[in-house]
């Protein structure tokens, strides 16, 4: 070690400064507030995972009360679909009844369609007592068919989707049917009334007495215009066409019986009788009665309701057999 070498003296450390104390000051004290009050909550009515107290017999007599009012609703709601099912439900019994239903009345309608055909053409060789006969049949035939039809009402069949669909386009037909059927049968009296007593005048027209004719083709005339107003179209259109060749032909006939001398060559008046009797051939009622058969025709096959019956009747069977 160097002898000039001081030993190191540990040095003191230097004192700290003193520090400032703070001063305490009392400060006035306040009163405490008062604690608030809380409305104490009710006891819960059921048991609680805090532990509270189990509820009291007005409690436990409301729960009873409520418990008894559901089971009663989950039992009228069994009730009720059960109802429900009984009354809304198709069985195949309820098929078969309906398809014997249809069956009943297909026939009957059946019936009535074919009693309408005989009317599809009118014949001056059909009697007055068979013309009556036939109208008579139709009528009672349509009247077995609407009674028989009026059974579809509340079959059960009829709650299914799928019948429901195709009786609805049926019912459609058979209404149009009926209601062509009643127009026809109201009006084809007149009608074939006026119709003898024209085909009676035509007979009229062999003789050389056109005093006699045109008596009897004004006869014609006045039968028709008493059915004019008749409810089938198509025997309405009929009436308005030969009643305008009626009404020719009197007055080709009137003109013809006013000539002087209608025979004596050489004269205007045996020219213009040769004029009247030439225009005797373009006067015809075969065109109206072929126009009204045609019409008749066709629209009895628009309003007929056998393809609709069909349909219905193959879904009845269809249900039936599934």
């Amino acid at each position: 070690m160097d002898n000039n070498t001081q030993p190191n003296t540990p040095q003191q450390p230097p004192a700290p400064e003193p520090q400032s104390v703070p001063v305490y000051t009392p400060q006035p004290q306040q009163p405490a507030p008062a604690p608030q009050q809380f409305p104490v909550p009710p006891a819960p009515v059921g048991p609680t995972n805090s532990g509270a107290p189990a509820p009291g017999p007005s409690q436990k007599k409301h729960l009873k009360m409520i418990a008894i009012i559901v089971g009663a609703l989950a039992v009228l709601g069994l009730i009720g679909f059960a109802i429900y099912g009984l009354v809304f439900s198709v069985s195949k019994e309820d098929y078969t009844e309906a398809s014997s239903v249809y069956n009943n009345v297909t026939e009957k309608g059946s019936a009535s369609i074919r009693s309408l055909s005989t009317f599809s053409y009118l014949s001056s060789s059909s009697t007055d007592t068979k013309i009556s006969n036939d109208i008579e049949d139709a009528k009672k035939d349509l009247e077995a068919y609407k009674t028989e039809n009026a059974k579809f009402e509340g079959l059960k069949a009829l709650r299914d989707g799928d019948v429901k669909q195709k009786y609805e386009a049926y019912s459609a037909k058979y209404a149009a049917y009926t209601l062509y059927a009643e127009d026809f049968l109201a009006s084809i009296d007149k009608v074939y009334s006026a119709y003898k007593i024209c085909n009676d005048s035509d007979s009229t027209s062999s003789t050389s007495n056109l005093g006699a004719y045109r008596v009897a083709v004004g006869q014609c005339i006045t039968a028709l215009d008493d059915a004019k107003d008749v409810r089938d179209a198509d025997l309405k259109e009929y009436v308005k066409a030969i009643t305008e060749s009626f009404k020719t032909l009197d007055g080709v006939l009137a003109e013809y019986i006013a000539l002087a001398t209608p025979n004596q060559y050489g004269t205007d008046d045996y020219t213009r009788a040769r004029e009247l009797r030439t225009s005797l051939y373009d006067i015809n009622t075969r065109d109206a009665s072929t126009d009204y058969s045609s019409n008749a025709t066709k629209h009895a096959k628009e309003v007929s309701p056998s393809t609709a019956a069909n349909e219905l009747g193959d879904i009845l069977r269809e249900k039936q057999t599934n």
